[in-house]
Order: C-alpha cells, then structure tokens, then sequence
C-alpha cells in the first residue's frame, strides 16, 4: 500500500513538474525594438503584453478601474508595470507611477496608461 502512494505521488510530481516546464513565456517571440507610428512601446501588466500607441484625447468616460502603475521603463519588462518606450518614439513622457486602467467596454484587450499630459492606450498583443 506504501509502494502505491509513493508511486502515485512521484506520478504526480513529476506530471506538476511538466507542466510547469511547458508554460509558455509571453515575451517568447516579441523583438521589442520594433517600434514606430502605430506602436510607441509595449507595456506588461496582469502577465500579459500590451501594443502602446498615444491618444492625447481618450475620453475620461471610459476609463475603467486602475489595475497598476507603471514601475520602470526598461529594454525587456520583467515585473507587471514594466514598460518598453523607447526615447526615439515618445510623443508623451511615462513617469513611474503613472496609473494603469482598464478601458470600459474593452474586457482584458484594452488597457490605459493615464500620463500627465494625456494618455497612451495599449491593446492586448496577439498571441
């Protein structure tokens, strides 16, 4: 009886052990230099990746509840409110601790980065 515990607790760590070997990482395949006029940067928060584009004019309306703020601007996010935003391409400056929302109506695809003077929107990647 002993023998047929271990034997299925060593089955199921070893089967815990493969899945969490197959996640998949989501900046696996993401070359974050490609920026230009429709993507300004790439933002990461709730362990996905948002395309940044700028709108000066997003109306306030439709800000949805705040789900972070930005912690760094770095070359490759690591931690949630990282973001890529490369000097080259701000049209609007991202400060740590600019706040994160949700879009209203937009579910998980559309997230807000509310800046001091305007804000940058970001749709969810495809995968």
């Amino acid at each position: 009886m002993k023998l047929i515990k271990g034997l299925v607790i060593l089955i199921s760590c070893a089967v815990l052990l493969l899945a969490g070997c197959s996640k998949k990482n989501v900046f696996e395949g993401i070359d974050f230099t490609k920026v230009g006029e429709e993507v300004v940067g790439y933002l990461y928060v709730d362990g996905r990746v948002y395309l940044l584009s700028t709108h000066r004019n997003f109306p306030e309306e439709d800000l949805g509840k705040q789900i972070g703020e930005i912690h760094d601007i770095v070359d490759k996010p690591a931690v949630d409110g990282d973001v890529v935003y490369p000097e080259s391409n701000r049209k609007l400056e991202i400060r740590k601790g600019d706040k994160i929302f949700r879009v209203k109506k937009g579910g998980n695809l559309l997230v807000v980065i509310q800046t001091r003077e305007g804000y940058i929107s970001g749709t969810l990647m495809p995968k």
